[in-house]
């Protein structure tokens, strides 16, 4: 019983993390709730596949034929924290659906970083990283490469700017590249791909990318409202852009609740107040705990089996 309540625990805080990390990251300044909703997502999905991958394994080696090739005692694994057949056969099913849904992710990122690195070297651009683009539709956009990146604008954005606006404009594309948001994204993505109980990150992660690289911009420019001013402006002139305008590799100033945003620069400036991270850490604390047991758990239980078997 102990296997089976450890786990239940440690599926449930992992599940209870990524509902509650979002909210959680609500409440912190953009570039800590970043960089702790995304390593929560991974974790929490990595805590949950480790602890299925082990159910998984236990309900297999009960089957007689993997006993008798693992050297294990079969009487002694039926009689001792027993995996139900039922959830044997869930999570081997849950474990299975989230190595391939996973996997498939993963490739999709991986060919994505690499499309926009070869974009990235194709393109001309200054010593900055910088490359405008004679287009009548206003857009700009950070496109992460595998060192360095490249910031893209058309003519008709820098246009619809003026000269502080468009200083808002490139540092706030300047802070993708810079803290590398798109790799928070993707363990977002990849996380959620794997769980789905995790979910909600991925659009908070994205929001919450734009908020920092607004606070970043503020504090170049050294001026909320022009930056509030700037990410509007901006927004309204790529209100009409079409969808395929844009390349969906990049990180748009536009993108995200606008509204929100603006509304943030035209406050004061968030506080870190990290310690508010205590709640995600001690659910992260919790669900490796029982993790832990459950693979001590599970590895005196084989010792025993082999042992046992051994003596035979």
């Amino acid at each position: 019983m102990t296997l089976l309540v450890a786990a239940a625990v440690s599926l449930v805080a992992s599940a209870v993390l990524g509902l509650a990390a979002p909210l959680a990251g609500r409440r912190l300044h953009p570039a800590v709730a970043v960089r702790a909703v995304s390593l929560t997502s991974i974790g929490a999905t990595l805590v949950a596949g480790f602890v299925l991958s082990v159910l998984s394994f236990d309900f297999l080696a009960q089957l007689a034929p993997v006993a008798a090739m693992g050297r294990w005692s079969q009487p002694l694994l039926l009689h001792r924290d027993t995996i139900p057949s039922w959830l044997g056969l869930l999570a081997c099913l849950a474990t299975a659906v989230a190595v391939t849904r996973g996997g498939r992710r993963a490739v999709v990122i991986a060919a994505d970083l690499l499309s926009a690195a070869a974009t990235c070297r194709a393109g001309t651009r200054s010593a900055g990283g910088l490359r405008v683009v004679d287009d009548a539709h206003p857009a700009a956009y950070a496109v992460p490469g595998i060192w360095r990146g490249q910031i893209v604008v058309t003519t008709a954005l820098l246009t619809a700017l003026d000269r502080d606006e468009r200083r808002v404009l490139l540092a706030h594309e300047a802070s993708h590249l810079r803290h590398r948001h798109h790799l928070y994204i993707a363990l977002a993505e990849l996380s959620a791909a794997a769980n789905p109980l995790v979910r909600s990150t991925t659009s908070f992660v994205r929001a919450a990318v734009e908020r920092w690289a607004d606070e970043d911009a503020a504090t170049t420019t050294g001026d909320r409202r022009t930056a509030a001013r700037a990410i509007a402006r901006a927004a309204l002139a790529t209100a009409r852009v079409p969808a395929d305008a844009v390349t969906s590799r990049g990180l748009a100033v536009a993108q995200g609740a606008v509204s929100e945003r603006v509304s943030a620069l035209l406050h004061s400036p968030p506080p870190p107040k990290r310690w508010r991270l205590a709640p995600i850490l001690a659910g992260l604390a919790i669900a490796a705990a029982g993790a832990y047991v459950v693979a001590h758990t599970t590895e005196l239980r084989f010792e025993q089996a082999h042992h046992l078997y051994l003596q035979r």
